[in-house]
Parts: structure tokens; sequence; C-alpha cells
């Protein structure tokens, strides 16, 4: 910061410096002002009246003029300068401090930008679907058979890449439908959950016959969509799709006449779907949708609408309640009239789900139905196939005591299961103790071979540790010898340097000595 200047005491200096070379008369004029600035409380009238005595000449009056001049500029520029000065250094700290803010708010804008740009990695199971360099957003590049076998997809906490999004995003611009957008139904209610939602994803979409009307389904982990293929882009009024709807207000699906997949809701609603082209298998969409619905109901969390406690997933088989196959539906109802029409090789094959055939399901049903083990068995059903866990329908028969049901498998050729009549006697539970000393006997065994083979690999570290000593010895001693080494190389090497300097003072004697000293 600048000082302040007292420009009274500046004034006779300055005055003094510029009259030294003007003249005589520029003398006079130098004292006089001298004398005025010496003796402030002078008499102004004697003061004008001196000066008019002696009246410099006009080129003498403008060269003062222009210094008293420049000393009012230099009057008026120091009291600027220590004034600004202040207010500089003020807004210099003002302006650091509201730099300092700026700077914190842009480094919290850039942290919230890398968040928001960072693409989480999926926990995905399959070592296939890691890279999602292949899933970008052309949806020709999507490969929807992969994401069907990320069962992670299905989970609340799942989050969706941004291809994914980018192909929400498509579709909601393509039906019209904004964040935004009113929703005064049901159905836009559940489109925009299913579209603005935190975790549903396409998993399958093509063209359709959708109620009679060309359509394009889309099918997402969470629901469906339904949307017209021929839309009017002039009218805005007019929907762009026929309806949509959560897996979790399905009633059933099944394939109906002539290869019709038939959707049936809770509600009452049912839809009709049929392939577009000629030749097109639905059962390809009903195992898709089979897939999607099955893993959705295990991983739904959503609050159950009605009041029981028993959740969907609690009966055994429940896949076919939800999707309907001849047989097994009414098998796991123990209602006749979902029979449908079952292919007997279907009756004898084990089911991916309980490793079991349509009999073995009706026989575990309570309460059991005569008519539908019956009528399976009259399709073809063989009565003493075994399940995934070994045991025939005679055995369940048995163990549930239902001897009606025992008639009838008899009658159909059902042989009596050994099992059943073990657990009855109590023989099965007889050798459980001595199993269980052959148990106890073979993890004494495998607790000595484990025993033995921790004392070896304790000996191999403990001849490793003592090797690693003495070569950690023989390494320290190694650095004492080299340290030594560089002791007495440091020790010659100073030596050499005073011998050097000796040589070289004793060089410049010998040059300065005279002939007559040697």
């Amino acid at each position: 910061m600048f000082k302040k200047v007292d420009i009274r005491k500046l004034k006779p200096k300055l005055l003094r410096k510029t009259s030294n070379g003007t003249g005589s008369g520029g003398d006079e004029k130098q004292s006089k002002i001298d004398d005025s600035s010496a003796n402030e409380t002078d008499d102004i009238a004697d003061k004008e009246k001196m000066m008019d005595e002696s009246a410099p000449p006009p080129q003498q009056q403008e060269q003062e003029q222009e210094q008293l001049d420049g000393i009012e500029e230099i009057e008026n520029n120091t009291g600027n300068l220590d004034w600004t000065n202040e207010d500089d250094e003020e807004d210099k700290d003002e302006n650091e401090n509201e730099s300092e803010n700026e700077d914190e708010e842009e480094e919290e804008e850039d942290v919230h930008k890398i968040l928001r740009d960072i693409e989480i990695p999926d926990f995905n199971l399959s070592v296939d679907s890691i890279d999602d360099d292949k899933n970008n957003c052309d949806d020709h590049s999507i490969d929807y058979e992969n994401q069907l076998q990320r069962e992670e997809v299905f989970s609340k906490r799942y989050h969706p890449r941004k291809s994914e999004e980018k192909e929400l995003y498509d579709i909601s611009s393509r039906l019209g439908v904004s964040t935004s957008s009113i929703r005064l139904t049901t159905c836009s209610n559940t489109l925009h959950e299913l579209l603005f939602g935190d975790h549903s994803i396409v998993l399958k979409k093509g063209p359709i016959n959708f109620n009679d009307q060309n359509c394009e389904l889309f099918l997402l982990t969470d629901g469906f969509i339904s949307a017209y293929q021929n839309i009017n882009i002039y009218n805005p009024l007019e929907s762009k799709y026929d309806t949509c709807h959560f897996w979790s207000d399905i009633e059933f699906i099944k394939v109906a006449y002539h290869g019709t997949l038939l959707i049936k809701m809770q509600t009452g609603e049912s839809y009709n779907l049929i392939g577009v082209s000629d030749g097109e298998d639905m059962k390809s969409w009903l195992r898709v949708i089979e897939h999607i619905v099955t893993l959705h109901a295990i991983h739904d969390t959503t609050p159950k609408k009605s009041s029981s406690t028993t959740r969907r997933t609690d009966v055994l088989g429940w896949q076919y309640i939800l999707i309907h196959q001849p047989g097994y539906t009414a098998a796991v109802s123990g209602d006749f009239k979902l029979m449908g029409n079952p292919n007997p090789k279907i009756l004898n094959q084990l089911d991916e789900y309980n490793q079991s055939s349509p009999l073995h399901y009706a026989l575990q049903y309570e309460p059991c139905s005569a008519i539908v083990v019956d009528s399976l068995l009259r399709m073809g059903a063989d009565p003493n196939l075994l399940d995934g866990e070994g045991r025939s329908a005679m055995y369940y028969a048995q163990r549930n005591e239902l001897s009606d049901i025992e008639e009838i498998l008899k009658d159909s050729g059902g042989r009596t299961s050994k099992l059943a009549e073990m657990e009855v006697r109590g023989e099965l539970f007889a050798g459980v103790d001595q199993a269980d000393k052959n148990t106890e006997r073979r993890r004494e065994i495998e607790q000595a071979v484990k025993d033995n083979k921790a004392t070896e690999a304790a000996a191999k570290s403990q001849s490793a540790q003592s090797q690693m000593s003495q070569n950690m010895t023989a390494m320290i001693e190694r650095g004492e010898k080299i340290s030594e080494m560089d002791d007495k190389a440091r020790q010659l090497n100073e030596e050499a340097q005073n011998y050097g300097k000796l040589a070289s003072q004793l060089k410049d004697q010998m040059k300065n000595k005279k002939w007559y000293q040697f």
C-alpha cells in the first residue's frame, strides 16, 4: 500500500528543483515561494503585494503555472492511489473468496457429473453378458437371447445399462409418452411404470397379431406392452398402443386352439396372440413368456392384493398354474377340466422344476383327486416311474395312506414301494446309527489325513523360514563388508585429494622461488 504524502512539504522542494535553470527572475520567484511556504502565518495581502512588485515575465508565469498544475496532479494522484489501493486489496480479497467459492461449486458439480456419467457394471453371473459393448443402442445388435439368461435383471436392485435405458427411451418416444405425461387411466400408470421404472428392461420384442391388430409386442421384466404398428403421426390424439399389463396381474397363459396364445388377466380381460407370418410357432413365444413370468414370480416382492398369507410360489408346481400345460396343470390343481390332451411321452418325462411327472404331482396334491390320477393312467402315465428322489407314485400313495389310490395304481400295473414299507416298519431308520458311525469314522480318517498334510506343510514352512533366515544373515554380513569397503574407499579418496593439494602447493612454491634460492 502507498504511504500518504504531505504535499505541503513537497511543494517547496519541487519549486526549488524546477527553478534552478530559469535565470535571475526565477531565483527571485523561488525565494519568494520559499518564504511564503516557510511563513504560513504571514498576511496574504503582503504576499500579493510582493508578487505584484516583482512580477515575472509572461513566459516565466506560464512555466510556474505548469509547475503548480503538475503539483496538483501529483497530489490528486497520490490521494487516489492511497485510497484506491486499499479498495483494490479489499476487492481482491473479496474476489479471491468468490473465486474459491466458485471453484468449490465447480468441483462439486464436476463430482456430481462424474457420478452421473459413471456406468456401474452389472452384477451378472453370466460371463457371456459382461461385455456391454456388443449391446449398444442399435436394436439389431442387442442379443435378446443373452438378455433372457441374465436372472439378475429381475431383481428390484438391478439398474439398467445405458443401452437398455436408451431402448426404453426410444419406445417412450415412439408412443409419445414422457415423465410429465398426464396419467388418467390405470393403463397409462402401468405404461409409465414400465418405461420409467428403476429396473425394467426389454427382453424380447417382435411383430405379432394382438387381438386382430397388427402390433409389436414388447416383453419386459415387469410386464408387456402391445404397440400399434400403423400409427397416424398427424393425429396426436390417436392412441399409439393397445394395452399394457404387469406380469403380476396375469391369471394364466396357455396355448389355445390352432396355436393361438391366450393371456388371461385377473380382471377378466383376455388377449389372443397369433403369429403374423405363416407357419410361425407361437410355442417359441410361450417358452419366452414362461421363462419371464416364472422368474418374475420368484423375484416379485410387491405386496399381495388379497388377504391370503399364502404366496403363489408356495404351492408345489405353481409354475403350471401360471403357464398351463396339458396334464401338469390338472395334476397340480386337482381340476380335471384343465387336463387337456397331453402327449403320452410328456406324461412320462420329469420336468425341469421339481424332477417330477404329472402323476407324481397328482399324488402330492391335497386332497388327491382320484379322477385326475385315473385319467393320467388311462392316457399312458407310468405308475412305476421314479422321480428325482427315487420315489414312485405308489410310494406317495402308501406314505399318505391313500388306499383307494393304491388300488387304482395296482390296477394299472403299479408295484408296491419297498421304500415306503421300510419307512412304515422303521427299518429305514434302523441303520441310521450305523450310518452315523460310518460317517464319523470317515470324518476321523479325513481329519487325520488333513492333520498329516498340515504337519508336513508346517515342517516345510519351518525349513523354508530357516533357510530364509540364513540367507538374510549372509546378506547382512555381505552388506557390512560392502559398507567397510565403501568407508575404506572413501578414506583413500580423501587421502588422494589431500596428497593432490600438497603436491599443488609444492609446485606453486617451486615456481615462486628465485634461481638463487636453490
